[in-house]
C-alpha cells in the first residue's frame, strides 16, 4: 500500500520537504537522511525558498542579506538545511551569501571581487588576517596573492609600470607589502620578490632587473666612498618629465651663493608664472640682493638671523606690490614655497621655510626632516582631525596655508649645529612627493658627490613620471675639516 503524501491545512498543494519542514518546526524531527546531506540538496533549496519568499515575504537580495543571520537560521531551524553548501572562504562568520546566491542566482560574485573583498576586510580590520590556509590552497592561493598584489599597486598605491618594477627592486617592496598586509604572499606563496614580480607582473620584470643592478652598484659606491663627498655644494632645476614633453614652463627655482663668510642655499617652488614673472626666481632674487646689500663680516647668528628674515619678508613685500601693480594679470594664484639654508662660522647653521619646500639633514645615515609642510592637510593632522597617514592622500595635501605671496607669511626661521659628515638637502615637492624617504636617502648616501646627488634626485622623480617640477640643493660639510667655509 503506497503511503499518502502530506497536504497543509489549507490544502494548497506544497512540495513534500516544506510539509516536512513545517511539522519540524512543529517540534517533530527530521526524518533519517532526509536533509543535511549531499543528495538534499534540491530539497534544501525549496524549503529556503519558502522560508524567505513565503514565510519571511522577502522580495529582494537586498532585503534577504539583512534578514539571514545566525539568529535567523536558528529561528526558522535552517541550520541542517544549509549545512550540505560549501561556504567560500571568503565570506565571514554571519554571512550567507553563498545560500543567498541559490535563491538569486544574478547576485553571485566573481572569484576576483571575492578576494578584493576579503583584502578590503583585512586592511580595515574587519579581520584579523586573512582565512586559514588562505594563499596556500593549491588551487587558488597563488591566484589570490596575484589579485591582492595587483589591486593594493594599481587601486590602493596608484603605481605607474615605472614605480611598481622601482619599489620591488630592494627591501623597500618587503615593508610595503608589510605596511600593506600582505607580507604573508612572501612567506607562503613566492619565494623573493623577483618571484613575486615574475609572476604577477613579468611585463616589468626587466625592469626591475635593471633598478636592481642600479641599486646594487649604488651600495657598492657607498661602501667604497664611505660618503666622502668631493664637491662642497651643488643645486639643479628640471621641468619634470610631464612639463617637459608638455611644453610647459619650469616654476621652480634653485640657486646659491656665498656672502662674508656665509653660504647660502635657496629653493623656491612657483605658481602662476608666465613669461614676464617667475615667482620662485623672484623671491629668491630678491633675497640674495637684500643679503648683498646688508651683509656684514663676522655677524652673530642673531644679527644674521634678523637679516635672513628681513631678506624674506622684504621679498614678500616686493612679490606684493609687483603682483598689485598688476592685478589685471596675477593674482592670490601667484605665489611661492621657500626654504634656505645658511652655513657659517665653524659649526652654525640657520634655515629659514615657507610654504610645501622641504629642508632635510643627513647625520651618521640618517635622514631628519627639519620643516614641517604648511599645508591645509598638515594643519589638521596637527589638530588630531586626520592621521599623518591620511595627509598623503587627502584631497587638501598640496593647499598651502602660508607661502611668499601671501598676506603675513608664516616665515619660520630656526638656528642650530652643523657638525663634519652632514648632508643638507633642499627639495621641492616635485621631488619629496614622488620619491618615497627611503628612495631619497638611498638616492643621497650612495652618491659620491653634490652633483650626483642632484642628478639623481631628478632622475630618480622623472623614472616616476615626473609630474611636477623638480629641483635640489645639496651641502656638504667634509668630514676632515670642521669649517663650513668653501
Amino acid at each position: 500500500m503506497s503511503e499518502e503524501k502530506p497536504v497543509l491545512e489549507n490544502k494548497r498543494e506544497q512540495p513534500e520537504s516544506v510539509v516536512i519542514y513545517e511539522r519540524v518546526l512543529k517540534g517533530e524531527r527530521w526524518p533519517k537522511e532526509y536533509i543535511g546531506n549531499q543528495t538534499s540538496k534540491g530539497r534544501s533549496i525549496e524549503i529556503l525558498g519558502y522560508v524567505l519568499k513565503a514565510k519571511a515575504r522577502v522580495k529582494s537580495y537586498e532585503d534577504a542579506k539583512k534578514i539571514f543571520t545566525k539568529e535567523f537560521v536558528k529561528e526558522y531551524k535552517l541550520g541542517r538545511v544549509i549545512k550540505p553548501f560549501y561556504k567560500p572562504p571568503e565570506l565571514l562568520p554571519n554571512e550567507y551569501d553563498h545560500i543567498l546566491w541559490l535563491l538569486w542566482p544574478d547576485k553571485i560574485k566573481g572569484k576576483h571581487a571575492m578576494i578584493i573583498k576579503v583584502y578590503g576586510e583585512v586592511l580595515s580590520r574587519v579581520r584579523r588576517s586573512f582565512p586559514r590556509g588562505y594563499f596556500t590552497d593549491a588551487s587558488d592561493g597563488r591566484y589570490r596573492a596575484k589579485v591582492c598584489i595587483r589591486h593594493l599597486c594599481k587601486k590602493i598605491l596608484h603605481w605607474s609600470g615605472d614605480r611598481i618594477a622601482m619599489e620591488f627592486s630592494h627591501s623597500n617592496g618587503i615593508k610595503t607589502l608589510a605596511k600593506y598586509r600582505l607580507r604573508i604572499v612572501l612567506n607562503y606563496v613566492y619565494t623573493s620578490l623577483s618571484d613575486m614580480m615574475y609572476e604577477v607582473y613579468p611585463q616589468f620584470a626587466s625592469k626591475m632587473n635593471e633598478y636592481q643592478a642600479l641599486q646594487d652598484l649604488r651600495h657598492l659606491r657607498k661602501k667604497e666612498r664611505k660618503l666622502k663627498m668631493e664637491i662642497s655644494n651643488a643645486y639643479a632645476t628640471h621641468p619634470g618629465k610631464k612639463a617637459e614633453t608638455d611644453e610647459k614652463l619650469n616654476e621652480d627655482f634653485a640657486h646659491a651663493w656665498e656672502k662674508d663668510g656665509v653660504q647660502y642655499q635657496a629653493i623656491a617652488d612657483g605658481n602662476g608664472s608666465d613669461e614676464v614673472l617667475n615667482p620662485a626666481a623672484f623671491v629668491i632674487n630678491e633675497v640674495q640682493r637684500f643679503t648683498d646689500a646688508y651683509s656684514e663680516p663676522n655677524m652673530e647668528a642673531e644679527e644674521l638671523k634678523r637679516m635672513i628674515s628681513g631678506a624674506i619678508h622684504c621679498a614678500n613685500r616686493v612679490l606684493l606690490a609687483f603682483k598689485r601693480a598688476n592685478g589685471e594679470k596675477y593674482n592670490a594664484s601667484t605665489f611661492a614655497s621657500f626654504d634656505m639654508t645658511a652655513l657659517f662660522g665653524t659649526d652654525r647653521l640657520i634655515t629659514a621655510h615657507v610654504g610645501d619646500t622641504r629642508t632635510y639633514l643627513f647625520r651618521s645615515e640618517k635622514m631628519h626632516q627639519l620643516t614641517k609642510d604648511q599645508t591645509e592637510a598638515q594643519r589638521l593632522c596637527d589638530e588630531g582631525k586626520i592621521a599623518k597617514a591620511q595627509i598623503f592622500t587627502h584631497p587638501d595635501r598640496d593647499i598651502l596655508t602660508s607661502a611668499l605671496g601671501f598676506d603675513n607669511p608664516d616665515v619660520e626661521i630656526r638656528e642650530g649645529v652643523a657638525r663634519p659628515g652632514d648632508i643638507f638637502l633642499l627639495l621641492t615637492d616635485g621631488a619629496h612627493k614622488v620619491l618615497s624617504p627611503d628612495q631619497i636617502q638611498d638616492i643621497v648616501l650612495s652618491a659620491g658627490n653634490c652633483v650626483d646627488t642632484c642628478n639623481g634626485i631628478i632622475e630618480g622623480a622623472n623614472l616616476l613620471g615626473g609630474p611636477d617640477n623638480i629641483s635640489v640643493c645639496v651641502s656638504y660639510i667634509p668630514e676632515e675639516s670642521r669649517s663650513v667655509e668653501k
